[in-house]
């Protein structure tokens, strides 16, 4: 699974397209990274495989092109970015060693809901923390389903905690 899959699906020919950066599984990979740098976790929206991320990040942005009159090569503007309904992948050009590639770049819809202030996040399905002493959050703490924090001594919340299920502060 390469951005040949986002190119056709766009209308253009991959083979007469601007050079890409790297082979499908380079663009996998940078797309992986990015998804771990912005959010904290693996996958996103339930998937479960650096490809079936990739092809789910591709179809949306298929999908969002014409209403959001998205230019292959161009960055999104911000009011583009904002008016995102769910996370993409976009190809942009950049110069790299002195040529110019389409590059994938992540994007994420309500991207100020994802991270805490701080940039932050310990997440996952079911989490659970266990402090000997004092356990202070100034970050974001998310569970999809069940959340546990213990603390020896003071459990200090100046952040965000969030479970899909249970909760429990001890």
């Amino acid at each position: 699974m390469s951005s040949d899959y986002l190119l056709a699906g766009l209308g253009y020919d991959p083979e007469v397209s601007a050079k890409r950066l790297g082979d499908g599984l380079y663009e996998q990979r940078l797309v992986q990274q990015a998804v771990v740098a912005r959010t904290g976790q693996a996958f996103i929206d339930g998937q479960t495989s650096n490809e079936a991320q990739f092809k789910y990040l591709m179809n949306n942005a298929i999908a969002s092109k014409q209403q959001l009159n998205l230019a292959v090569g161009v960055s999104l503007s911000s009011q583009q970015v904002a008016a995102l309904t769910h996370d993409i992948v976009w190809l942009e050009e950049h110069e790299v060693n002195g040529e110019m590639v389409l590059v994938p770049v992540l994007y994420l819809a309500q991207a100020d809901n994802r991270l805490g202030p701080t940039g932050a996040l310990i997440a996952g399905n079911d989490v659970s923390l266990i402090a000997g002493q004092n356990l202070d959050n100034v970050g974001t703490l998310r569970a999809a389903n069940n959340l546990s924090a213990a603390a020896g001594n003071d459990l200090v919340n100046s952040g965000l905690i969030e479970a899909g299920n249970r909760l429990d502060l001890l």
